[in-house]
Parts: C-alpha cells; sequence; structure tokens
C-alpha cells in the first residue's frame, strides 16, 4: 500500500488505540501516547 497522510493517520489512530486498551489492561489508569514526526 501506499503511505500517504491518510494512511498514517489512521495507522496511528488504530495504534494509539490497541496500546491504550492493552496498557489500561495491564492496570495503568492515565495513558498518553504521542507519535513523532
Amino acid at each position: 500500500r501506499c503511505l500517504n497522510r491518510t494512511n498514517i493517520y489512521t495507522a496511528q489512530a488504530n495504534a494509539k488505540t490497541q496500546f491504550r486498551e492493552m496498557l489500561k489492561a495491564m492496570g495503568f489508569k492515565n495513558v498518553k501516547i504521542e507519535f513523532e514526526k
């Protein structure tokens, strides 16, 4: 697939959701996820 802005933003949103849910399941209450540009 082509890595255009839309695909990158979609992938980041999916990754944020997955990491947030995984860390909350591990017991973390406050989770902040950021990506570098």
